[in-house]
Formats: structure tokens, sequence, C-alpha cells
């Protein structure tokens, strides 16, 4: 199986080194690595052709080409990503991976990942060392089934809910999303996974919500912290953003009706 790694970096050399090492240490060597650099510190090129020269693997540097404040938790975050996928030879490889430039893989993630992926599966990944939540692909360190992507996706829309889109795809196109708990990774900075909940309103738009579903969520949230879930319930009430995917939106609608009526012991 080939697979190529798109890496898109604002990173020091510190945290980038690591990350590099577990990458082209992986014990199923990838074909291709593509490094995005969305302001790195000066020598990202230099370190990733030390890499790719001793580990006998192709690898591309590429620069974004538009000077931006960090778009970390914004739509826009999702350009720098399609840069990277327009150098890539999607066409010669089987899957490819995202991955974060803090993240530091294990040395058997990849085959561990292949070994256990199965039939079907459009998106997989492995944990995050430190974490609890186990239900879907991490965003980084996912494989993605290029045939499927090239096929069904594409390219990462520009919109809050990029991230999270080629799992709600995959299962609207009736494939499968995977994690497998054996694939370790490890993250240099605490992941987030609170910081941007006020904007997810304007994501439950886009991917298609059912209203009734979207006002549970919002509910639940405001329970955990008042905040963040008013911030949820305003940006979901006032959002200019419309759905992205109808196919999307369908799966969702009637995937959460199911869950409601489940839950109110109504089938």
């Amino acid at each position: 199986m080939r697979y190529s790694v798109i890496i898109p970096a604002r990173e020091q050399l510190s945290i980038l080194d690591p990350c590099l090492a577990s990458v082209f240490r992986q014990t199923i060597k990838p074909y291709e690595v593509i490094l995005v650099d969305d302001g790195c510190e000066v020598g990202a090129d230099k370190l990733l052709t030390k890499y790719s020269s001793k580990f006998k693997v192709n690898a591309r540097y590429v620069v974004f080409p538009f000077k931006h404040d960090n778009w970390v938790g914004k739509p826009e975050l999702s350009l720098v990503f399609n840069y990277g996928l327009d150098h890539m030879e999607l066409e010669n490889v089987d899957y490819f991976m995202i991955l974060g430039s803090d993240t530091v893989l294990e040395p058997m993630y990849v085959e561990k990942l292949l070994s256990k992926i199965e039939w079907k599966t459009a998106v997989v990944s492995g944990v995050i060392v430190g974490e609890t939540e186990f239900k879907q692909p991490r965003g980084s360190g996912r494989l993605i089934n290029a045939g499927w992507w090239l096929k069904y996706v594409k390219r990462f829309p520009l919109c809050w809910s990029w991230e999270s889109y080629p799992l709600y795809k995959a299962l609207a196109t009736d494939w499968r999303i995977q994690v497998v708990l054996e694939a370790i990774m490890k993250v240099k900075r605490a992941t987030r996974t609170h910081v941007y909940k006020r904007f997810y309103g304007y994501t439950m738009r886009e991917l298609g919500y059912y209203p009734w579903y979207a006002f549970l969520k919002c509910i639940k949230a405001v329970i955990s912290s008042p905040r963040e879930g008013l911030g949820m319930l305003y940006t979901y009430l006032t959002s200019p953003y419309r759905v992205v995917d109808e196919d999307i939106a369908r799966w969702m609608r009637r995937w959460q009706v199911s869950r409601i009526a489940s839950l109110f012991s109504l089938r």
C-alpha cells in the first residue's frame, strides 16, 4: 500500500523536527512527504531535505504564498491544506495522511492502521496519548483513502466544518470511518477541544443539523459550560452560513431524527 503525507507547518524547528523524524522512521515508509511552510522558522526546508536524503523518501517543500495571521480554528486553514494537496500525486497512492506539525507518531503507526483497516474505510486514525474520546478519527494522523477522496471530495471546503466534512461525507456515501486504538501518537501541545465550541453553531448550520437536535446539543453544552453553550446557540441562530453538502445534510437529519426518537423511546 502506498501513502503520502502532507504536513502544513507554522512551527519552530524544535517542534517540527520530531514530527518529521517520526514520519520518515515509519516501518512502512511513505511514498512522498509534502511540507507546506505556512510561516515556519527559517531552515524547515533543510530539515526536510536532511530526512528525505537519509531515508530515501521523496519530499517536497512548498511555501504557502499568502501571508496571514494564524488560521488555527478558522475556515481559512482549509486553504493551506488544499495548497498542499495541489502538490501531491494522489493518483499514485492508495492513501494520504494529514498530519499536524506538532504530532509525533510511534514507529509502527501506519503499519498498525493498514493492518487493522476495515473494508470500505474512507478515513482512519489512531489515538492521541492523554485523550479519552475515541469515537471519530482525529484531525491529525488521519489516513484517507485516495480513491474515495478523488471521487467524492477532491478538496476541503472553505467553511467552519472543513475538518469534520470528510468524516460525514464518508458516512453519507456509505463508507466507513474508523479509529485504531493500537496506533498511538503524541502531540507537543494539548489539544484544544473546547476552545472553539462557541463557533460550533456555524458548523451545525453548514452540516445541516436537524434543528431539534442542534438545540438539544446547545442545551447540553450550556449545562457543561454556560458561556460556551450560549455562544454555540448564538452562532447557530445567527449563522449566515448555508449547508455545504446536501448529501451530508440528508444523512445527518436521518441519523439525528433516529437518535431523538431512540432517546424518547418512540421506536
